[in-house]
């Protein structure tokens, strides 16, 4: 959506093609990293809430906050698939939903790169093709590594904080995401629930929506074919711990720069630009996401940020653009 918004913005006709529908609940932190409000504020999307402190809870009630240079925003994810689909629509945005691709035949002529077989029977032809699936295209599954969970519960009590629970071989975020409702998320390293202990301090919540759970592969970049005039991006090329909070705008930012790139029929450039600009903060949030992981690091983590604040600053400024 992300990437079909900014291709219309730039007098492209382009064409989403989206197996399911729109829109579709996702397990997420509902987070959204300072760095990408402008664009979505250029396309008249603005966060339910704002983000002023993020406040971390660790081993043995170790605890540490800090405050963010700029305020961050939180909405849920159906809202913001939601605002994007009606201005791809206003766009004039060809959608296709419940809709298959089931072949991409490469052609020999000038004017289109690809031909798409569709479910319906159908067949387009298309000059640049843009994969944001999880799996990519031909591409075989990635192995599951951690499980996460996903739930909204009500909340009368609300502060503009982010909290971040450290458990043994996980962590949590507690985010609001309306004026009476906040977001729980979890990651895991084995499929157990949410541990109830940590919603006790909103002794009035209700479950306001069905507890999601997904499975995920490891972080990182995926192994992807550097095809012409190819791009693939989002999950369908790489992702990084959310933990970093950072997931939604690198989807976002990555749908952008995909769409600038596939303009100009510049696909090996699109690579290059892509990991200069995300592989570092992939890689810085990788190692913080295995330090939290392991009981006896996070416990040295956290007495190191208590002390020197710097260090926490110093993670969140490296995991983000």
């Amino acid at each position: 959506m992300a990437a079909a918004n900014r291709l219309a913005d730039l007098g492209m006709q382009p064409c989403v093609i989206e197996a399911g529908d729109y829109p579709k609940d996702r397990v997420c932190g509902e987070f959204l990293s300072p760095e990408i409000l402008p664009t979505l504020s250029h396309w008249d999307i603005h966060p339910s809430r704002k983000i002023q402190t993020v406040k971390f809870f660790g081993p043995e009630g170790a605890q540490f906050e800090f405050k963010l240079d700029s305020p961050a925003g939180s909405m849920t994810h159906v809202d913001l698939e939601m605002k994007l689909l009606q201005r791809a629509k206003k766009k004039n945005v060809t959608i296709l939903t419940n809709t298959r691709v089931l072949e991409v035949i490469p052609l020999s002529d000038q004017e289109s790169s690809f031909e798409i077989q569709l479910s319906e029977d159908e067949r387009i032809q298309v000059d640049q093709l843009l994969i944001t699936v999880g799996s990519g295209l031909n591409q075989s599954k990635p192995k599951a590594v951690y499980y996460g969970k996903k739930a909204h519960y009500t909340a009368k009590e609300q502060t503009d904080t982010l909290q971040m629970h450290i458990f043994p071989g996980g962590y949590l975020g507690i985010s609001p995401v309306t004026s009476s409702m906040i977001n729980v998320a979890m990651l895991s390293t084995s499929p157990q629930m949410i541990p109830g202990s940590l919603l006790d301090q909103f002794p009035d919540s209700q479950l306001q929506s069905p507890c999601l759970e997904c499975q995920l592969p490891q972080f990182g970049y995926r192994k992807f074919p550097n095809w012409k005039n190819v791009y693939f991006f989002g999950d369908a090329a790489m992702s990084i711990p959310p933990v970093t909070g950072d997931g939604v705008a690198m989807a976002i930012s990555s749908g952008v720069m995909a769409a600038e790139c596939s303009v100009k029929s510049d696909s090996s450039g699109f690579c290059r630009k892509s990991r200069k600009m995300f592989q570092k903060r992939i890689l810085v949030g990788r190692i913080l996401h295995h330090l939290l992981l392991n009981q006896y690091s996070a416990k040295v983590l956290f007495t190191l940020c208590s002390k020197f604040p710097g260090i926490a600053k110093f993670f969140y400024h490296r995991t983000r653009g």
